[in-house]
């Protein structure tokens, strides 16, 4: 578990929520985990990297817009991170609570460097990609989301 204090995993969660992403992917045949967080400021990206210690932060210019508007992508990639990272913020995340559940449970059931690639270990790592996939491009209404 990362060394923060609980106002620093609610913050830490609700700018998750907001500005990151949670991504599983067939990559090779070999499915990779990410969790990423976007934001413009560059206060938010040293403030994650001395906090939680690990991360790579990428700045990336866009034009697409009348001025040129620069952001900051903080990216974790490997799984035992992203599940350290995952597990950390997890009781206090809103919106993405239900996609971290899915790949942590997931991982509660697979060691890390002992499941060999059976087809039943791909057909469940597949269900959890197109359940993630689902969680992010589904069009929830506002009546749809809980109240806590």
């Amino acid at each position: 578990m990362l060394n923060l204090t609980e106002a620093e995993q609610g913050y830490l969660a609700g700018l998750f929520d907001g500005e990151g992403t949670i991504g599983y992917y067939d990559f090779r045949n070999r499915h990779e985990c990410t969790a990423m967080i976007t934001n413009a400021d560059p206060r938010v990206m040293s403030w994650l990297l001395n906090k939680v210690g690990y991360g790579n932060v990428h700045t990336v210019r866009k034009a697409y817009t009348r001025r040129k508007h620069t952001v900051h992508h903080w990216r974790i990639c490997s799984r035992p991170r992203v599940q350290e990272f995952l597990e950390t913020i997890y009781p206090y995340l809103i919106i993405k609570r239900d996609q971290a559940e899915i790949l942590l449970n997931l991982w509660k059931i697979e060691h890390p460097k002992k499941n060999a690639i059976t087809p039943e270990v791909k057909a469940r790592r597949d269900e959890v990609m197109e359940q993630l996939k689902y969680l992010k491009t589904a069009n929830f209404e506002l009546a749809d989301m809980p109240i806590q």
